[in-house]
């Protein structure tokens, strides 16, 4: 199980599909039938009388089955989305639980992951950006080695935030930078204790 500051990691580091505040869909495919045919190109033969249904995209479908117990309709088909998650990585941990019902509820056992937005969510968008910064903020940063790690990995997604921005695509940059000033200072804190502490042994608190 992620921990939160895992979380925050994973969003500073993901790839948002050039999607502003992503929300990532674990989606089904779901073909709803019974509509008429003459509103559209998808059809298939139903006898429902058997349970039995014959798609003219199947791949040995040939034409129209002979007996009265066979109906004609039109189908369409759509995706459902089943759970959501902040990160893609979430959807694909769903997946590896849960992938094995998920095929049996799709059509043709078909799902994926797919990018939707939290735009004009002001209550997912804060919860993003406070994830993001707690990555550079967390307490549990306490050796050099663990603040240097945080301070790369908020450098590195500010630098692809700045690339972004730069030709147009949509981009967490206020949040991005804030977190990689917390992670600055968090490095520096630990890098330059105050020297009374330091020679007590005491507790630091900043």
């Amino acid at each position: 199980m992620p921990t939160l500051s895992e979380i925050g990691e994973r969003l500073l580091t993901q790839d948002n599909r050039y999607t502003a505040e992503p929300m990532f869909c674990v989606q089904i495919k779901v073909r709803d039938i019974g509509y008429d045919v003459a509103y559209g190109e998808e059809y298939c033969w139903r006898d429902s009388a058997n349970d039995l249904t014959i798609y003219n995209d199947d791949p040995d479908f040939k034409e129209e089955p002979e007996g009265d117990e066979w109906e004609q309709f039109g189908y369409v088909d759509r995706w459902e989305t089943v759970m959501v998650a902040l990160t893609e990585k979430g959807c694909e941990e769903y997946m590896e639980r849960d992938g094995h019902n998920l095929r049996r509820m799709a059509f043709r056992s078909e799902i994926r992951i797919y990018v939707e937005s939290f735009h004009r969510c002001r209550e997912m968008i804060d919860l993003r950006a406070a994830l993001k910064a707690g990555i550079a903020e967390r307490k549990e940063v306490t050796s050099l080695t663990d603040a240097i790690r945080a301070f790369v990995t908020a450098d590195a997604a500010w630098t692809t935030a700045l690339r972004d921005h730069a030709m147009g695509r949509p981009s967490d940059i206020s949040a991005i930078g804030a977190a990689r000033h917390a992670a600055k200072m968090a490095l520096y804190r630990i890098a330059n204790p105050p020297e009374d502490a330091a020679a007590s042994g005491a507790d630091v608190t900043y």
